[in-house]
């Protein structure tokens, strides 16, 4: 799944990130152009498993799963899985690289 695809530029997303075994971290993304990047609240060690819960505005989804444009006081919520392939302190929060495995639907 194209997530850029349903972000404008500078969109930021709050993500609520559930890694395996342990409690919710709260989390976010923002795209920068055609990039993604996935920050965290709390470290996470390299192949560590999350289940990132996001929340986007103006889109709903059909009964197959697909987002499609909705109002703008809509929100379709997408639940995808992730591994963790690296992770670095930035400011307050730790920056993460994420290899997206699969939507949950």
């Amino acid at each position: 799944m194209d997530l850029g695809a349903f972000l404008r530029p500078g969109a930021r997303l709050n993500v609520l990130m559930t890694p395996e075994g342990d409690d919710d971290v709260p989390g976010r993304l923002i795209r920068r152009g055609a990039r993604l990047s996935w920050f965290c609240a709390a470290p996470q060690p390299p192949g560590r498993r999350l289940s990132l819960t996001l929340d986007i505005p103006g889109f709903s989804l059909e009964q197959e799963g697909d987002l499609c444009p909705a109002g703008p006081k809509d929100s379709a919520a997408v639940v995808i899985l992730a591994e963790v392939r690296g992770c670095r302190p930035w400011r307050k929060e730790y920056a993460l690289r994420l290899s997206l495995l699969g939507r949950v639907i």
